[in-house]
């Protein structure tokens, strides 16, 4: 294996390492409100502790009976191979639909989330605009195609 290869492998390895802040199993936006500090487990199994007030906005923001379907924190992944400055979100179309409402992106009703096409993916300023407003309840973390990944554990289980 060539050096251009060795080190792209070798750094999509450590991509993965970089992301043992997000969370192993996300929870419902339901049982994330009934907790009285509401947190969920990350991958290297720390507590990543979700902001009361993100909580509360989110449960006045998205209608009740959609609560136990919402999974948090909702993960952005920095698609590297996607190019500059692509996040997809991570979840399910309840989720995408989510950001893109934030975003003012639609003004459909939430009733309509699953048959509002959205793109699964924003840029940017989309993520500033949404840090500056939440800090707990989205999460950023870093992601290749899964190609490349599996290329790079193979590479390295051979050493």
């Amino acid at each position: 294996m060539g050096e251009d290869k060795f080190l792209r492998v070798l750094w999509k390895y450590e991509i993965e390492r970089i992301n043992d802040h997000l969370p192993k199993k996300t929870k419902t936006l339901s049982n994330l409100l009934e907790e009285e500090e509401p947190y969920v487990i990350s991958r290297d199994g720390s507590n990543f502790l979700i902001d009361k007030e993100e909580l509360n906005f989110l449960a006045s923001f998205i209608p009740k009976e959609l609560h136990k379907l919402v999974r948090l924190p909702i993960v952005l992944i920095r698609r590297l191979d996607l190019g500059k400055g692509v996040f997809t979100i991570g979840g399910g179309k309840l989720e995408s639909f989510i950001i893109h409402k934030l975003l003012k992106n639609t003004n459909a009703a939430f009733s309509e989330y699953k048959d509002v096409d959205l793109p699964p993916y924003i840029y940017w300023p989309h993520v500033v605009e949404l840090r500056r407003r939440f800090k707990t309840v989205i999460t950023i973390g870093f992601g290749v195609s899964k190609k490349d990944l599996s290329d790079a554990k193979r590479f390295l289980r051979g050493y």
